[in-house]
């Protein structure tokens, strides 16, 4: 999935014209680290990905569906989903894309798992607006400087420009179903 996913944005880096060193001032990331990711050999959170779509004007999910055809309804079916983060140990989340089929949406829904025991604890970033309701299980939601625990049945919304992050409480896997709307899409 890296490699596939490393390729993609290099061929829109390049259909847009970009030198890694222009994408690098357009996104805020090292051109060496933009070159790891699209040589696959590094697996990046949503918030970095963010970032990358923000500097190429492309939405998250045209990093995972080359199709063309637009549709005004679409179904994911439970196998169809597509993960979106392989190695959780460097992130501590598996991302799974719910709507990867709709292109020019809203909002970018995804079924994500958070994992216990990460010791990188880093906070994410990115433009607009996110949503997050916990499925099953409880976690703590950093939010700049505060603390909030959240469990299950319950939801946040929030400025997603504020640093975040959600952690397992109890050393067990927590379910949430995460909404993100950046600006750009509204």
């Amino acid at each position: 999935m890296e490699k596939e996913l490393g390729e993609r944005i290099r061929k829109l880096r390049k259909e847009r014209g970009l030198t890694l060193e222009e994408l690098s001032s357009l996104c805020g990331l090292t051109p060496g680290y933009l070159s790891k990711i699209e040589n696959g050999k590094t697996s990046l959170p949503i918030a970095t990905l963010s970032k990358i779509a923000k500097a190429l004007n492309v939405e998250i999910m045209d990093f995972f569906d080359t199709s063309e055809k637009e549709a005004s309804l679409v179904l994911t079916k439970v196998d169809e989903r597509k993960q979106v983060i392989r190695d959780p140990s460097l992130t501590g989340y598996i991302y799974e894309a719910l709507a990867y089929k709709k292109h020019h949406k809203k909002m970018e829904p995804f079924l994500v798992t958070l994992i216990p025991g990460i010791e990188d604890q880093t906070l994410f970033d990115h433009e607009g607006e996110e949503f997050i309701f916990v499925l099953e299980g409880e976690m703590e939601f950093i939010f700049g400087d505060q603390k909030l625990n959240v469990k299950e049945g319950e939801c946040i919304y929030f400025d997603s420009s504020v640093p975040h992050r959600g952690r397992p409480i109890n050393e067990k896997e927590v379910k949430v179903l995460v909404v993100i709307c950046s600006n750009k899409n509204v």
